[in-house]
């Protein structure tokens, strides 16, 4: 896990998994799994989740060919 800092104040973690580190094939499997744990974990709250390849895609936005979804889980 990476941690970076934003705006000199805010840390953020960032995990990157290679496709065959996991069993999981589609995003929504791993956001399921992701807020799962979330639900379980007795300080970190769920927020929001954003559909950032939907919401692109309705701008008619440029959206590189090779991703296939964008999605940010709020924390």
């Amino acid at each position: 896990m990476k941690k970076t800092i934003f705006m000199e104040k805010y840390p953020v973690y960032t995990l990157e998994i290679q496709k065959d580190e996991t069993t999981y094939t589609k995003v929504v499997e791993i956001l399921a799994h992701l807020k799962a744990l979330v639900d379980a974990h007795k300080i970190a709250a769920y927020i929001a989740t954003f559909d950032h390849y939907s919401h692109t895609t309705a701008l008619n936005g440029d959206i590189n060919p090779t991703i296939k979804d964008a999605v940010i889980l709020h924390l």
